[in-house]
């Protein structure tokens, strides 16, 4: 663990997986990958063991690469990551990074510089007062901010990658989830989808879980615990109230359940 912030702005770090990343050590995922070496513990956990060697994941929200970065080294060079950046900036410095990533130890990784709604066509991409101090935090939904980018947006339905079936979705678009989710109602319907790790501030009563439950699956809060990770029943007191909650929904429950079983946290020891 580091206390103290480097003198350079940009800098690498190395990820457990052996992958690298260049990080702004002023921004909220930078600060935590400079300091602890990975962000969202229990949430990165749950998608190292969820996520099969050789399956294909799908990043929607790919930021700089982080969550891209943990799936492509997870799935392998059998394997395949879709990233969804629609922010013009932020979708080149992902490019930058997977550039540096060895084809012989991590999956092939394909960027979309589109935003998954459920309508195809163009919105509004706006970056509010903390985007600077946070770039995570550029949304599609309404919002009093005035700076942003005009975007393409397409629907996972319509997709060609949606025809294939795919073990892990990562989905985090402050507060767009369900639009995401809506546009893909055929696919999740049909299962092709296995498991889908998303972030949800409004509770286990919100309109996107209730979405995913109808489509078929079965939802956890994903909590933590010193000993590991831990499914827990939705709605149940969250152990780090700090953060955001995180949930699964899955269409395997008894194989994510046995999947998390296990004590100790992997993804640190992954290399």
């Amino acid at each position: 663990m580091r206390h103290r912030g480097p003198t350079n702005r940009r800098v690498e770090v190395t990820l457990p997986w052996g992958l690298t990343l260049v990080i702004d050590s002023q921004d909220t995922i930078g600060i935590a990958l400079w300091q602890l070496g990975i962000y969202d513990l229990a949430l990165s956990e749950c998608a190292w063991r969820l996520l099969e060697p050789g399956e294909t994941a799908l990043d929607v929200g790919g930021n700089i690469g982080y969550m891209s970065c943990l799936l492509a080294a997870r799935s392998g060079p059998s394997g395949c990551v879709h990233t969804f950046e629609p922010h013009p900036l932020l979708k080149k410095r992902l490019e930058a990074q997977i550039a540096r990533w060895p084809t012989s130890i991590a999956a092939s990784v394909v960027t979309h510089g589109l935003a998954l709604s459920d309508r195809i066509g163009t919105a509004f991409l706006a970056e509010p007062s903390e985007f600077s101090s946070n770039c995570g935090t550029a949304t599609l939904q309404p919002n009093d901010s005035e700076r942003g980018h005009t975007v393409a947006t397409i629907t996972l339905d319509s997709l060609p990658v949606a025809d294939s079936p795919a073990g892990l979705m990562k989905v985090d678009v402050e507060g767009h989830e369900l639009s995401v989710f809506q546009g893909g109602a055929k696919t999740l319907r049909s299962g092709r989808i296995r498991d889908i790790v998303f972030e949800e501030h409004s509770g286990k009563s919100s309109p996107a879980c209730t979405f995913l439950q109808d489509c078929g699956y079965t939802l956890f809060q994903i909590e933590r615990r010193f000993v590991g990770p831990i499914l827990a029943e939705p709605g149940s007191p969250s152990s780090t109230p700090w953060n955001a909650s995180n949930y699964l929904a899955t269409r395997d429950p008894i194989r994510a359940l046995q999947k998390m079983s296990p004590f100790g946290w992997q993804v640190l020891k992954s290399r």
